[in-house]
Formats: C-alpha cells, sequence, structure tokens
C-alpha cells in the first residue's frame, strides 16, 4: 500500500533481492489492496496485513513469513523447494464477498453497521419484505394456475360442446339429437 510506512521502507530490500536473483526471472508486482483492482486480488490471497510478499513458482505459492530484512529474504530465497507450496486458490469476486458477509454476519456486526450507516437498515428491510412478497405472488399464481378451468363449455378438436346438463344453467343452446336414417 502506498500510505503504509513499513511497504515504503521495505520495497527498496525486495526490489534488491529480486536483482539478486536474476536465474529465478522473478516478476515484482505491487498491490493496493485498498484499491479497486487490488482488493478482490487481496482477497483471494488472503491478504491480513501488509507488507505481504507471496513467491509464486510452477502454480503454486510461498507466502513469506519471516523477517523484513535482506538477509532473511535471501535465506526464504534459497530454501524454497519446488513442490513444497501451496496452491493457488481461485479468484473472488463479488458473489463470495456476499457469502463472506452472510457468514460472518451476527448481532454485534449489524449493530456497528447501523451505526455506521444506518440507512442500511431500512434497505435491508424493504429488500427482505419485497422478496417476501415477490414468493407469496410466485405460489399464488401458481396454485391458480394448475386449477382445472370451470365453465359449461368442454373444447372438442375446433368447436365448443356445451353438456346438455349445464345447457339450460348457461343459457347455452345445447345441440339436439340426430336420428339415423336407414
Amino acid at each position: 500500500s502506498p500510505n503504509c510506512p513499513v511497504c515504503v521502507q521495505f520495497e527498496p530490500i525486495w526490489q534488491k533481492m529480486a536483482d539478486s536473483f536474476p536465474e529465478h526471472n522473478t516478476n515484482i508486482a505491487k498491490v493496493d489492496c485498498h484499491s479497486d483492482e487490488g482488493y478482490f486480488l487481496c482477497r483471494q490471497f488472503k491478504v491480513a496485513r501488509v507488507p505481504t510478499l507471496i513467491y509464486f513458482n510452477k502454480g503454486l505459492m510461498y507466502p513469506y513469513t519471516s523477517d523484513r530484512t535482506y538477509d532473511a529474504l535471501n535465506e526464504f530465497m534459497k530454501s524454497i523447494v519446488d513442490g513444497t507450496g501451496e496452491p493457488i486458490p481461485a479468484p473472488v469476486g463479488w458473489i463470495n464477498e456476499i457469502e463472506d458477509g452472510f457468514k460472518s454476519l451476527n448481532f454485534e456486526t449489524a449493530m456497528e453497521l447501523y451505526e455506521q450507516q444506518p440507512y442500511i437498515i431500512y434497505f435491508v428491510v424493504v429488500s427482505v419484505v419485497l422478496s417476501m412478497m415477490l414468493i407469496l405472488i410466485t405460489i399464488l399464481d401458481a396454485c391458480r394456475s394448475t386449477k382445472k378451468p370451470q365453465g359449461p363449455a368442454v373444447v372438442a378438436g375446433k368447436k365448443a360442446v356445451v353438456a346438455p346438463k349445464q345447457a339450460a344453467t348457461s343459457g347455452a343452446v345445447a345441440p339436439k339429437k340426430v336420428k339415423k336414417l336407414d
């Protein structure tokens, strides 16, 4: 982070380390976890504090957790054994953020959120009520559409034939019986 004094102080050390190992073909990347672009990347690699150094090699990652000195970093680079690293985690997206938010939601965090942004409670309540209404409407519509149609007419092919019993009550004219002539 550009606003982190420890990061700024540590930068020349890891830059010197990258120059010391040309055989590793080392690329250095700086990520600002507070920027829009860096936020999800930092979540993906579970960056809890800054500066965080992670060495990547052959699809594995090797987090650096030792002292922030050139000698300690040098020892770390020499001690890396291929195949002993951790697998690279899957990218994190906005849906993961929502899942994590629901997992960590409890009364204390809800109260903290309310104190910081009181209007959010209204948004949540309105969202829940509207969702419940939509579900209820969907269920009622599904129940209504599964009932059999009721009425005097029964459709047979393209013509509507009125049953004789219902003809008197509905005002429709019942079909006449036709006698066969020999």
